[in-house]
């Protein structure tokens, strides 16, 4: 909020105005995509210096098949295993920045159910997340079989 002050932007959330919505997207999205990037640079470097790698290369492929087809495919694994704690990270953490900006949403709805003691709101809420987590460990799963058919 304090960056946002210094650079002249809204801090109170309004629905119709765009300007008040660009705090809380930074707020949301600037930590998980400088960790996806540093996980993405991590995976091309170890996969680049494998053996199959040089293989390919060495049997003709060309440079773009190599690429995309051996090197992109075989890094994007530690990405997909993190997703599932990202989506749960995102959803508590929208309901964090929900709060702070005064938006209306779950994290407000959750926080007002908690303080009036509405059990069966807080219930839902949680079991919404569970949901959502349960489901990305499955996507992660398919997804894993669509990348690498020898996974199992």
């Amino acid at each position: 909020m304090v960056l946002g002050s210094k650079m002249g932007l809204p801090i109170a959330f309004e629905i119709n105005d765009v300007a008040t919505w660009i705090m809380p997207i930074i707020a949301l999205s600037l930590a998980p995509i400088a960790y996806k990037i540093v996980m993405m640079r991590t995976g091309l470097i170890e996969t680049r210096n494998q053996q199959f790698v040089k293989f390919a290369r060495v049997k003709g492929a060309t440079n773009s098949r190599v690429e995309y087809r051996h090197i992109l495919r075989l890094s994007l694994f530690p990405i997909i295993t993190y997703l599932p704690a990202s989506f749960l990270g995102a959803f508590l953490g929208s309901m964090l920045v929900e709060n702070i900006f005064g938006i209306p949403g779950a994290g407000n709805l959750l926080a007002v159910a908690i303080q009036s003691k509405d059990y069966p709101i807080v219930q839902a809420v949680i079991t919404i997340s569970v949901l959502m987590v349960v489901v990305s460990y499955f996507l992660r799963d398919i997804t894993y079989r669509i990348i690498d058919p020898r996974v199992k």
